[in-house]
């Protein structure tokens, strides 16, 4: 059921056909139905144009779609007990470094955790889309001075993505705060 859809990450071979995907991608989700999701381009599919990892919630789990930014697409969803959302560099700037595009991402994703009821505290993953890789330990300074002491998240980094104007974006996973049960 694509109603039930919480999360997309969209590979495209040419991040210029981005445009004409969204078209699509507006007519299959229901408009009720935002989405937490991420385009990368520049991605070697082989004789494909697009490829898609998607996850969905089952049917008893209750969904919470965040504000959605426009067709098809959400802020956050949280499914359970954990919320999904994209952090992009918001108010990007032709002349902004890695650096600044980490911190102007970094505060889009505070904003986002806490209106979904969550922080950064409570982060469990991150993929992170770097468009030049040999940028990785500037966004690792930004990133090791934003994440909480003793916040383990497990994070991957891929470089040579193309997603238009931004140097990096990421897909992030968090958990929502919920009574944790101690184990006899």
């Amino acid at each position: 059921d694509k109603g039930r859809i919480t999360e997309a990450t969209v590979y495209l071979n040419d991040f210029r056909s981005k445009g004409e995907f969204d078209k699509v991608w507006q007519e299959y989700i229901p408009e009720e139905c935002g989405v937490s999701r991420a385009a990368i381009g520049g991605v070697d599919l082989g004789q494909f144009a697009v490829e898609m990892k998607i996850t969905a919630a089952l049917p008893d789990v209750p969904l919470v779609r965040g504000p959605s930014p426009g067709k098809g697409r959400s802020v956050y969803v949280s499914s359970g007990h954990l919320v999904n959302t994209v952090a992009f560099p918001k108010g990007v700037q032709p002349n902004d470094g890695v650096k600044e595009q980490t911190r102007k991402s970094l505060k889009e994703l505070d904003e986002r955790l806490a209106l979904a009821g969550t922080d950064k505290s409570r982060l469990v993953e991150a993929t992170v889309y770097l468009k030049d890789m040999s940028t990785k330990s500037e966004f690792d300074k930004v990133w090791q001075e934003w994440v909480p002491e003793n916040c383990g998240v497990s994070r991957a980094c891929i470089g040579k993505a193309d997603m238009g104007p931004f140097a990096v974006e990421m897909k992030i996973t968090a958990a929502l705060p919920i009574p944790i049960k101690k184990r006899e």
